[in-house]
C-alpha cells in the first residue's frame, strides 16, 4: 500500500489537476542500502511480490522493515518515471525525504526498550544533520510544494532542503519503467 496507494490516488487526481502542477512523492533514506539507517536492504523491485508477498523468510518485524524500505525505493523510482512521462504535461514530479524524525509513531511496534529509547534519547538527535522534528520536515515539504522559486523544478530527490543523489538502484530506468507499467496493470485489475 505504501507504493500502490500513492500511485492509485495520483492516477485519480492527475486528470483534474490545474497546470502547472506539482507532484511530490515521499521517500526515505532507508531505500539506500549504502546509508547506515539500521533498516534491511530493499527487496528487488517486483510489483506482484510487493502486492502479494510470499511467506516471509525472516522475522515478521524484519520483513515489515524490509518491505518499508522497498516501498520507499519504489516511490522514488516511480517519481523518476512519472517525471519523464509528464515532462510535456505541465506537471513537475519530485521526491522528498524528510530525514529521521523522532517524535512520530515510527517505533510504535518496537519492543519496550526500543520504544523507550525512541521516546527519550533519540529525540535529542534532532541537533544532528539529517534528523528533524515533524514540524521542520513538514515545513520543508510545504516549501517543495508551494515555493514559487521552485516553479519548473522537476526530477529531483530532495532531502530536507537539499538536493541529493539517491541510491544507485534508483537510477535503473528499465526497472523504473517496468515498475510503473506493472503498477498500473495491477491497479487496473484491482479496480475492476
Amino acid at each position: 500500500m505504501n507504493h500502490l496507494g500513492h500511485l492509485a490516488l495520483l492516477r485519480e487526481l492527475l486528470p483534474g489537476m490545474t497546470r502547472p502542477a506539482r507532484v511530490v512523492f515521499v521517500t526515505s533514506g532507508t531505500h539506500n542500502p549504502d546509508q547506515l539507517t539500521g533498516m534491511p536492504r530493499p527487496l528487488r523491485i517486483d510489483v506482484d511480490a510487493l502486492a502479494y508477498p510470499p511467506e516471509p523468510s525472516e522475522s515478521a518485524q524484519r520483513d515489515g522493515r524490509r518491505r518499508y524500505s522497498t516501498s520507499k525505493l519504489a516511490n522514488l523510482m516511480t517519481s523518476c518515471e512519472l517525471d519523464r512521462r509528464l515532462a510535456d504535461d505541465g506537471v513537475t514530479v519530485n521526491v522528498f525525504d524528510p530525514g529521521l524524525m523522532p517524535g512520530t509513531g515510527l517505533a510504535r511496534d518496537a519492543g519496550p526498550v526500543a520504544r523507550t529509547l525512541w521516546r527519550s534519547v533519540v529525540r535529542g538527535l534532532v541537533a544532528l544533520p539529517g534528523v528533524h522534528t515533524p514540524a521542520r520536515s513538514g515545513t520543508d515539504l510545504a516549501r517543495l510544494v508551494t515555493d514559487p522559486t521552485l516553479d519548473g523544478v522537476t526530477g529531483r530527490h530532495v532531502v530536507g532542503r537539499r538536493e541529493r543523489r539517491s541510491s544507485e538502484d534508483s537510477y535503473d530506468r528499465e526497472t523504473q519503467r517496468a515498475l510503473y507499467d506493472d503498477s498500473m496493470r495491477l491497479l487496473d485489475t484491482l479496480v475492476r
